[in-house]
């Protein structure tokens, strides 16, 4: 059996504003390879984006140049909310 498979599908996300901010930064960033450069412009106008492309733009863009992003879950399940502990 290869490690190769033909169908797999890798982590796609959603493209919101703020990632197309990075990927727009990362078209115009001469610091960054023509590779990063020409695979975040190609990237820029679709509605998903595999993970694999937008972590190497961030990771190789200097962060004090970077949008920052912020994680907050969506769900409100209780299972995502952090146990509250209070001391008696």
């Amino acid at each position: 059996m290869g490690t190769d498979k033909p169908n797999r599908v890798d982590l796609v996300i959603s493209t919101t504003s703020l990632i197309r901010v990075l990927l727009f930064a990362a078209s115009k960033d001469g610091s960054l390879s023509d590779e990063l450069r020409q695979a975040s412009s190609d990237l820029l106008l679709q509605s998903e984006v595999p993970y694999a492309p937008l972590r190497a733009a961030w990771m190789a863009s200097d962060p004090s140049t970077r949008p920052e992003f912020f994680w907050a879950p969506v769900s409100s399940s209780p299972a995502l909310i952090p146990e509250r502990r209070v001391k008696n």
